[in-house]
């Protein structure tokens, strides 16, 4: 490693938020599980919709939705793995992991999105 550069720390995920992914997913034909820089991911083509981050999930939508999710729910934050903000995706930390069949809908509104039919 270079003098002065500084190693970049992965963050981890919680097991049972990816248990509840798996299931909510699971009867999508158009939908893989996978994995991006160590994590479980769910794709859409070769294109990845959320990931499973920390304590929650990241979920790819257009910036204009993330922002207006953001301003009406105070468990949407913007996603930033390693401290840096990727504008189109939001952080979604409930407190149980089972109230993220509230959010299928966000999910399919990804899928849409993400594999341009949306």
């Amino acid at each position: 490693m270079a003098t002065g550069a500084r190693k970049m720390e992965m963050p981890g995920f919680r097991e049972d938020v990816r248990e509840v992914l798996d299931a909510m997913l699971a009867d999508r034909s158009d939908v893989k599980r996978g994995a991006m820089f160590g994590l479980p991911g769910y794709f859409t083509g070769k294109k990845m919709f959320v990931c499973c981050v920390d304590n929650g999930i990241g979920l790819k939508l257009p910036v204009e939705r993330v922002n207006e999710l953001q301003q009406s729910d105070s468990e949407m934050l913007p996603h930033a793995p390693g401290g840096r903000v990727m504008k189109e995706w939001v952080y979604i930390a409930r407190s149980d992991p089972n109230d993220l069949h509230g959010d299928l809908p966000l999910l399919e509104e990804s899928i849409a999105f993400v594999s341009g039919s949306g």
